[in-house]
């Protein structure tokens, strides 16, 4: 599409790291293979508020706070990498296409290697954020004019419903990839319904860090999630939002 309505992609690749990383060395190897036009943007901590009653005294707060990552932010501000303990996320959030974002993925996971020297690969995803805008007509949307896929209410109850949402996972039956699919409506704009189709596909087992599987995986994929987005709307919804 020329417009793709997607407001974020993300790229994930979880990982199981060294038990024993210290935050310093990591974030010394990171700085210096940092790639052109990024930038650490902030050290990360994870937070955690525990509420303990010991026998029939107090409840007393237990607070911890571990380092878990950083944020990578390039220049342009478009593309967001969160360096975790538990593997990197990349978020794109002007995307274009597969092609454009794979280099990059690869790039940006050969940075992480070098600094958190994970240990193994377990679960690969994609996961396309896209906003879709339907007209209203008459005061409602015919969603089974836009899609394909969804659930039929009886008549009585449609005029009167305020939000719906829709999860289910759909299995590609060659690759046995599988794909999370939710469609909800968001918010009223103008005289639109905004209505986020979110789709993540991924593929859960074990890789090595180097293995260059992962990338022909990565591929099938973003394969299937494209399938069922092209498979999910209809001609209708895409040209009421090719622009």
């Amino acid at each position: 599409m020329d417009h793709p309505p997607v407001v974020e992609a993300i790229y994930g690749l979880q990982a199981i790291t060294p038990a024993d990383l210290e935050q310093e060395l990591v974030m010394e190897r990171l700085r210096a293979c940092l790639p052109e036009g990024f930038s650490v943007q902030v050290a990360m901590d994870h937070v955690n508020i525990e509420l303990k009653r010991e026998g029939d005294g107090p409840v007393e707060p237990k607070h911890t706070q571990l380092w878990s990552g950083a944020r990578l932010v390039s220049t342009d501000q478009k593309v967001v990498a969160h360096f975790m303990r538990f593997g990197v996320f990349v978020s794109f959030l002007a995307y274009r296409s597969f092609d454009e974002a794979r280099p990059l993925v690869q790039q940006l996971w050969a940075t992480y290697v070098r600094a958190f020297t994970p240990q193994l690969v377990n679960r690969l995803s994609i996961r396309y954020i896209n906003m879709l805008k339907l007209p209203f007509e008459n005061g409602q949307v015919n969603l089974e004019k836009y899609f394909r896929v969804n659930l039929k209410f009886p008549e009585e109850l449609t005029g009167t419903m305020d939000h719906f949402h829709q999860q289910f996972v759909i299995r590609d039956p060659e690759t046995s990839v599988p794909a999370r699919v939710m469609i909800s409506n968001q918010r009223e704009e103008g005289n639109d319904l905004v209505v986020a189709f979110d789709l993540e596909g991924y593929q859960e087992r074990q890789w090595t860090p180097e293995d260059t599987v992962i990338w022909d995986d990565f591929v099938l994929v973003r394969n299937w999630t494209f399938h069922i987005f092209k498979a999910t709307l209809t001609e209708a919804c895409f040209t009421s939002n090719k622009n």
